[in-house]
């Protein structure tokens, strides 16, 4: 259409240039169209078919837009260098109704343009006016249906990544689950044989080796929980730039002389609450992460920062509430990534390093600790162009520190009867090792049903019930909702891979909770503060 009219309009009016353009719906002019012979001719780099509506200031065009009106000039025109050399101009609006839709421009006719030629313009751009006004609604209408449909997939692969994300959480979270049933034995045997064994036993160096092992395999797998968010946390109130500040040695040395460290803390207090070592252990993985991807040195920026978070942002940051927010942002001038890589770098074991190189379990990790602590983490990158990650923590108005909870004490039995019940008969004979050692009297189960048919029989005996949570036939929840129905004076202390007790075991009143893997002192220590806590309660 725009080619036509142009070439319409050279003839008509006898004119070796001549242009024809439309505004843009954010008020810009767009000129789709110019005289074929007119390109070659113009020397200035970069030549534009878009000029932005605050740019016109007086020009021809400008005040032709502006007042609805047609013009012509014999010059003289101040024309830039590299510009076509024009000596005389014609410009007619297209206007629709009463609003400018669209401009008509000729120039440097042979003999200068009349009043005639201005005539001829304006009706020609009158009756193109009805047939621009369409063109524009329909490519408009067409536009915003295709950014529709863009935003569309965009929200639709936003949510099935998170389904996925979530997917992957509780598989990892189940993972982690049943290995620390398996580590929670290894640890415990161990514990026992090196209290039987002497210092200078020649078995005992092995056992130590099997311990450390054990130690480093729960360390996975509270980065497995930390990914599906069911680490426990020891929250507390501290402010941000304290410990960015309290960590600048540290990264110093973990990145190494060839990367420029900068650390730019916030004027203001950053107070977030949050478990303050698992948020170190954020900045540590982006800070290895960004080294990883700077082999050959470059810089490395972290900075806090207060920022508020629309409604519209709290969607891509997985549906953050919105509100003010501390921003921890770690940047780096390394490798960057490229846009499919970013969909999945926080994804458990995906790692872009060579076999060997990474477990794919740091980015999952620093995604995992920041929205348990409910907050998010956006990335931006490029090939090339570096990482930018930003973590979004709320942020905190009050500065009352949260006095850490003190460390449980050991103790020993006293002749109480004990319950355990737990499926997994390995660690079901260490534990039950463990309190007979501590002189408790212990019963055991591998289900609830079995334990309800015990707690029966002795029932004024039973002073605790040590159950798992998740168990066939039936479980630790439904075994602990019969007793308080059936035996309320009956304490119920649970036990399970998952660090935090479930809504539902909450909601069945006064529990409590041991995490997998325990040690011996830590089982102790709770089996003896829940008994004596029942003996105070009277």
């Amino acid at each position: 259409m725009y080619d036509s009219v142009v070439q319409i309009l050279l003839r008509a009016v006898s004119s070796p240039l001549g242009l024809f353009g439309y505004i843009e719906e954010n008020g810009d002019l767009t000129i789709p169209s110019l005289s074929r012979s007119a390109w070659p001719e113009c020397a200035v780099p970069h030549k534009s078919v878009v000029f932005p509506c605050d740019g016109w200031g007086e020009s021809l065009w400008g005040r032709a837009i502006r007042d609805k009106q047609s013009r012509r000039s014999e010059g003289p025109f101040s024309i830039p260098q590299g510009h076509l050399p024009i000596s005389n101009f014609l410009i007619a609006p297209v206007v629709f109704g009463q609003e400018t839709i669209g401009l008509m421009a000729l120039a440097n006719k042979e003999a200068g343009y009349s009043e005639e030629d201005e005539q001829l313009l304006q009706r020609i751009a009158a009756n193109v006016a009805p047939i621009l006004h369409a063109r524009l609604q329909r490519d408009w209408q067409e536009r915003r249906r295709l950014a529709a449909e863009h935003a569309l997939r965009d929200s639709e692969a936003k949510f099935l990544q998170a389904q996925k994300m979530e997917a992957v959480g509780k598989l990892a979270g189940g993972v982690a689950h049943d290995f620390n049933n398996m580590i929670c034995a290894i640890q415990g045997c161990c514990e026992l044989m090196l209290v039987e064994m002497g210092e200078h036993d020649r078995l005992r160096p092995d056992v130590l080796q099997i311990q450390e092992c054990a130690e480093r395999s729960a360390l996975l797998t509270r980065q497995l929980l930390a990914f599906s968010r069911r680490q426990v946390l020891a929250m507390e109130l501290f402010d941000l730039n304290d410990t960015l500040g309290g960590f600048q040695a540290i990264l110093a040395r973990l990145i190494g002389e060839d990367i420029e460290l900068r650390i730019v803390p916030d004027e203001r207090r950053c107070l977030v609450r949050a478990d303050r070592g698992q948020i170190e252990q954020v900045i540590v993985n982006l800070a290895v992460n960004a080294r990883d991807a700077m082999p050959t040195g470059g810089s490395l920026t972290l900075t806090t920062t207060h920022e508020q978070v629309e409604e519209a942002q709290a969607v891509g940051l997985g549906g953050l509430k919105p509100g003010v927010y501390a921003v921890l942002t770690v940047s780096d001038s390394g490798q960057g990534m490229d846009a499919e890589t970013q969909v999945h770098i926080f994804e458990p074991f995906f790692t872009t390093k060579e076999a060997g190189k990474g477990s794919g379990l740091g980015l999952a990790t620093v995604f995992g600790i920041v929205r348990q602590s409910g907050g998010g983490i956006q990335v931006v990158s490029a090939p090339g162009e570096g990482t930018t990650f930003r973590a979004f923590l709320p942020l905190v108005t009050e500065d009352a520190p949260v006095p850490p909870p003190a460390p449980p004490a050991a103790g020993q039995g006293a002749g109480e009867t004990i319950l355990v019940v737990e499926d997994e008969e390995a660690l079901r004979r260490l534990i039950v090792r463990m309190l007979r050692m501590a002189r408790y009297e212990v019963l055991e189960a591998s289900d609830g049903e079995s334990a309800l048919a015990l707690c029966k029989r002795h029932r004024h005996e039973i002073a605790l019930v040590l159950s798992d949570v998740v168990m066939p036939r039936m479980g630790g929840l439904e075994l602990g909702q019969r007793l308080g129905q059936q035996y309320p004076e009956m304490r119920v202390l649970y036990m399970s891979g998952y660090p935090k007790a479930p809504p539902e075991c909450e909601a069945i009143g006064g529990v409590a909770y041991v995490q997998k893997p325990f040690s011996s002192v830590g089982l102790l220590s709770k089996v003896r503060s829940l008994l004596d806590s029942r003996a105070e309660q009277g």
